[in-house]
């Protein structure tokens, strides 16, 4: 069975900024993720984020 592969990354901000900001200096598509904010699904990208906020971002899971 092939070995699956979980990629987490910890980054850490140092100052506040919007969310869309942030999924551009991560180099995302917004369209294809789901982001959570302090446990809360969020889909403003104008939602201020600051370095205490907890950020999730997964990929949309679609199936049929």
């Amino acid at each position: 069975m092939p070995e699956k592969k979980l990629l987490i990354q910890k980054l850490e901000l140092t100052e506040s900024k919007t969310l869309r900001a942030l999924i551009r200096e991560l180099h995302l598509n917004h369209r294809y993720q789901v982001i959570l904010v302090d446990g809360k699904k969020v889909t403003d990208l104008d939602t201020i984020v600051n370095p205490d906020s907890k950020i999730m971002v997964l990929p949309k899971i679609v199936g049929g």
